[in-house]
Formats: structure tokens, C-alpha cells, sequence
């Protein structure tokens, strides 16, 4: 079903954003089989962000969920004389894999063409800075080169080390971070490097991690350091602190996985309703500095078999406007579901944000091939 959020805003102007450029990817074929309803073997992560697009589809309706004085809400930060009315729509909720295709290889390409527009949004015309996420949302990493024995400088090691080793701590930390959001400490480790550059024997000396398989993944990752050559080998000392950022870590792609749970979807679509104020409150600070934001947010969530949220995020799209999608994610994390049957569950919920101050209208060039 669809849920529609009306309330209204002023704007700086009226003004709309030109047109974009019709996408450089190719449409994707359809199915072989039509209309026949192909049940995915395995699901990608790119999979998991997709949901259905018109209002009427599968017999959903549109419901009015105002807020209470939404209307005459202050501090938006726009202004003006016309009044922008804000929509956001709740799509019908599916368990991850488990989206019900199009019937007709028309009704594919149509819901391609739109998904993938949506799912890029816009920010319109900017009336001031475009801001970052808020906080320190990524793990906070650390990396020291304790001590060298040999002809290698310990300040170009740590330079090369901390350039090429916190994109793959970050992975590692990614195997018990999902377990255990608050893990964190140090991890020491010693290795040899050979005059040639090359990274020997990187052994584990101790940890404060309560993950052994993390502080492994972490020593693993010092082989592939791009050390520079030295007329003879050297030995080296290294400590890595690892701890979380202020947003947490989605788990390792291949535990990304539906689930032997069933939820209703009435009660994904209930879940989700009652975080409509916060999205508004969200969307709102956006409309600040983008009046003529707008966009798709697929939402991943994952409800334990205890009945407990333990995940809320982005899942195939791409919402053009970090600190909104930040702030949305977050607000979905507070949610609360009630408890699946048969096991844990993941499941996906589009939202769809706009006001009429936005242009959402697709190009008349992104067509899709009749091929």
C-alpha cells in the first residue's frame, strides 16, 4: 500500500531544477519468462533496493496521515508567500527478494526507468552550502608505527600505512561491529618487510578486541601494504585502533540475507507510519538549503527473531542529499515492529520525498529501448 504524508511549507522561490540528463546505463533486459513471477534463487545487495511504483499497483490505496499542526510548523528554514505542499510516500513494503515483478515487459521497463530516476533524486537549485553528514558517522580508525628495526623511516611507514590500511580495518571491523556496536580497541602486531618492500610474516602480538576474527582480518591486511624498498629488510612494530563512528556498520555482504521470518505487511507499513513525523522534520532541514530537494530512500531493515531492530540502512538507491539520508536513517532506526514468525526477517520499505516546489519529472529522452 501507499501512505501519503501531506503538509505544507513556504518557499524561497519558486523556481524548479532544469531537467537531467538521461541516464549513461543501458536499460537491464526483462525477465525471459512473461508474466510469469520469477522467485530469486539469491538476492544481490543491489537487489534488496527496489520496490513498486504506481499508487494503484497490486490494489494499494493513498491515505491521508497528517500531523498534528504540521502546517504551521516553524523553523523549516524556508520562506516566502507561496505555500509548498510536501509529500511523502510510503511504498508497499516487501520482504527482501520477495518484490512482486511487473506483469507485462512494458510495466519492466516503466518501472526500471522510474525507479532508477527516483532513486537518483535532486537537489534542485542550492540556496546555500550542501552539508556533510553530521558527526563522524564512519569507524574511527588509528594506525602507529611503534617501532622499526632496519634501514625503513617509521614516519614514511605510518604515512603509507595509514593511507592504505583504514579502508580495509574498516571491512575487517565490519565482521563483529554488526554483533557488537561498541567494539573497539587496540591491536598490535609485528611484521618483516624485505629490502625489495615486501611485506613478510605479519603476526598477531595482542588486542583488546573482544573479536579475535576482527584482529585477525586486521594483522591479514598488513601483507598487502605498498611499503618502499631499503638496502636490507626491516622489522616493524605496528599498533591499529579500531572503534565505532557515530552511525553504525551494515554487516558483511554475505550475511545480507531475507531471512526465515514473515512479518505482514501491514504491520512493515504501521512500523514505518509512525516515524512520519521525524521523516518530516528531516526533510524539512534539507528544504533549508535545497528547496527543490527530492528523492527515493529504499530502506533495509532487519527485525531479529526477539523482535528487535538492529538495522536501518540504504539499500539500492541513492538519495541526493547526505545529511537528510543520514538524518532519515536514523530516525528509522528508532522504529519499532513486532516480533517475526518463524525466525529473523529483512525487509524493505521505499520512501518517496518531494514538494511542488521540486522537479521530479523525468526527461523525455530517458525512454527505454524497444529492443
Amino acid at each position: 500500500m501507499l501512505c501519503a504524508l501531506w503538509v505544507t511549507l513556504a518557499s524561497c522561490d519558486g523556481s524548479t531544477a532544469a531537467p537531467r540528463p538521461p541516464p549513461a546505463h543501458p536499460i537491464p533486459p526483462p525477465p525471459a519468462l512473461w508474466p510469469h513471477q520469477l522467485a530469486p534463487k539469491g538476492v544481490s545487495i543491489s537487489d534488496a533496493g527496489v520496490g513498486p511504483t504506481d499508487a494503484g499497483q497490486g490494489g494499494s490505496q493513498t491515505i491521508e496521515a497528517g500531523l498534528p499542526d504540521s502546517s504551521t510548523v516553524s523553523g523549516s528554514g524556508v520562506s516566502g508567500e507561496r505555500r509548498l505542499k510536501v509529500t511523502i510516500l510510503v511504498e508497499t513494503p516487501y520482504k527482501m527478494g520477495q518484490r512482486p515483478p511487473p506483469k507485462t515487459r512494458a510495466d519492466y521497463q516503466r518501472d526500471i526507468l522510474d525507479r532508477r530516476h527516483w532513486n537518483d533524486g535532486g537537489l534542485g537549485e542550492l540556496q546555500g552550502e550542501l552539508p556533510g553528514p553530521a558527526g563522524h558517522p564512519d569507524p574511527r580508525v588509528i594506525v602507529n608505527i611503534d617501532k622499526v628495526a632496519g634501514p625503513h623511516p617509521a614516519k614514511g611507514l605510518q604515512r603509507t600505512a595509514r593511507r592504505h590500511l583504514w579502508k580495509p580495518i574498516i571491512n575487517c571491523y565490519r565482521l563483529g561491529a554488526f554483533k557488537d556496536p561498541h567494539l573497539r580497541g587496540w591491536t598490535k602486531a609485528r611484521f618483516a618487510v624485505s629490502s625489495a618492500g615486501k611485506v613478510r610474516r605479519p603476526r598477531l602480538l595482542d588486542t583488546e578486541l573482544d573479536d579475535p576474527e576482527v584482529a585477525q582480518c586486521m594483522v591479514g591486511k598488513l601483507a598487502n601494504l605498498p611499503l618502499p624498498r631499503a638496502r636490507r629488510g626491516s622489522n616493524v612494530w605496528v599498533a591499529m585502533r579500531v572503534g565505532p563512528g557515530d552511525d553504525p556498520l551494515p554487516p558483511p555482504d554475505d550475511l545480507i540475507v531475507p531471512g526465515d521470518g514473515t512479518l505482514p505487511i501491514t504491520a512493515m507499513k504501521q512500523g514505518v507510519e509512525t516515524g512520519l513525523a521525524p521523516f518530516e522534520v528531516c526533510y524539512r532541514n534539507g528544504l533549508a538549503y535545497a528547496p527543490g530537494l527530492w528523492g527515493r530512500l529504499v530502506v533495509r531493515f532487519h527485525v531479529s527473531k526477539t523482535g528487535l531492530l538492529d538495522e536501518a540502512f540504504e539499500a539500492g538507491s541513492r538519495f541526493p542529499d547526505p545529511r537528510v539520508r543520514q538524518c532519515l536513517l536514523r530516525a528509522a532506526r528508532k522504529l519499532t515492529f513486532p516480533t517475526p514468525k518463524g525466525g529473523d526477517i529483512r525487509f524493505v520499505v521505499p520512501l518517496r520525498l518531494s514538494s511542488d516546489g521540486a522537479n521530479t519529472a523525468r526527461p523525455e529522452t530517458d525512454v527505454a529501448d524497444d529492443d
